[in-house]
């Protein structure tokens, strides 16, 4: 299936669906996809309803625009694309990170994290609390000078044993700038 077919419902208004990433939740037994919608400040996801790819899947269109994050595009004023989705998850968070830039003004960019509850994405829940972190918040919490420059890719670690999946922890890899002065790697939790 065409991602874009496969999408349909959730990104009418995609000129592309790109980028996509997918995983095998094994210790829940669900599939898990993203992608990028193409000219519009949205990343979509997709969850199998059961662990057959082959089934029926829930899809959510998350607004990934940036507004009201240190990553809004200001001048001028347009929405944030989003671009490369990640994906990973934990014993109770499903997490989606991508990178944003503004079309015209890519000094505006940087990795975003979204946090969704599992369990409410796995039951295909039509709302649900999502908890963002712009690159400027990781950046701030690892204390790394440079603010949303500073981190350019978080890199979700996809758990391989039943004892990697805690709750409440969950490991990235970050793609860290040099030109922040920063070097050092570090993990969120």
């Amino acid at each position: 299936v065409a991602l874009r077919s496969f999408f349909a419902g959730v990104a009418p208004s995609c000129t592309g669906v790109d980028d996509a990433a997918a995983i095998y939740d094994k210790h829940v037994g669900r599939f898990v996809i993203a992608a990028s919608c193409g000219g519009f400040g949205r990343t979509l996801v997709a969850v199998s309803s059961t662990p057959s790819a082959g089934g029926t899947w829930f899809l959510f269109g998350l607004i990934t625009d940036a507004a009201d994050t240190k990553l809004a595009c200001k001048s001028p004023p347009e929405q944030a694309l989003s671009d490369f989705p990640q994906l990973g998850y934990n014993r109770d968070g499903l997490f989606v990170t991508y990178y944003s830039y503004c079309p015209s003004d890519p000094s505006t960019s940087g990795a975003v994290l979204v946090a969704l509850p599992k369990f409410k994405a796995y039951q295909g829940s039509p709302s649900m609390y999502a908890a963002v972190y712009s690159a400027a918040e990781v950046a701030a919490a690892a204390g790394a000078p440079g603010g949303a420059g500073a981190v350019r890719q978080l890199q979700p670690v996809m758990p391989q044993a039943a004892e990697d999946v805690h709750e409440g922890v969950a490991y990235f890899v970050a793609d860290v700038s040099r030109r922040a002065g920063f070097e050092k790697c570090f993990e969120l939790v």
